[in-house]
């Protein structure tokens, strides 16, 4: 089995920039083992003290994947709907080395925050094909960040709508212009009954 071990410091105060740094420092830990029991990596993780912490906010939060049933969970997921584009959620999956095997797969990122887009694009390289950005609650300057990467942004209530609108309009754009009609805006619609 291939296992990857890494973990993040998780701390409200931190911004998402330092978040990613401090994941940069942890992911050097413990990295890729190839033949490595469950058993191996987390004896490991306690040989170096992940757990110790006295404090809870100042411990690391640990997270183990099985590479070999994460892909094989990503060659199903295709399998059953080959005529779909997936895309992995950045907050389940915040390692980028997770989300870049299921880049490899043919998956997109789907980011809920500028610090996952800038993950995403950044850190991964991922094109704005490979991204989707999707949250309940974008404030005008988020969805003007997507939309100037063209990033496609699915738009999940009336209020986001007219926010978007706005950015377009604060960019001089006609809602039926050539330059508003190359955005890549989508709209989350949930059915109800």
């Amino acid at each position: 089995r291939r296992l990857l071990a890494s973990c993040l410091l998780c701390c409200r105060k931190r911004s998402m920039r330092r978040v990613l740094r401090s994941s940069q420092h942890h992911r050097r830990m413990y990295t890729q083992q190839r033949n490595a029991t469950v058993s191996d990596v987390l004896g490991l993780a306690v040989r170096r003290g992940v757990f110790d912490a006295e404090a809870v906010e100042a411990a690391p939060v640990a997270m183990f994947y099985d590479l070999d049933a994460y892909e094989s969970l990503l060659r199903e997921c295709r399998a059953a709907f080959p005529s779909f584009r997936h895309f992995v959620a950045a907050k389940a999956n915040p390692l980028p080395s997770v989300l870049a095997r299921a880049l490899s797969h043919g998956f997109g990122i789907e980011c809920a925050s500028i610090g996952e887009l800038l993950l995403a694009t950044e850190e991964l390289g991922a094109g704005v094909d490979d991204v989707v950005f999707d949250s309940p609650a974008k404030t005008k300057k988020e969805l003007r960040f997507a939309m100037e990467r063209n990033i496609r942004t699915h738009l999940d209530n009336f209020a986001e709508l007219d926010r978007a609108v706005d950015v377009l309009r604060s960019e001089g754009a006609s809602l039926s212009s050539s330059s508003s009609s190359s955005r890549k805006l989508g709209f989350r619609v949930n059915p109800s009954n």
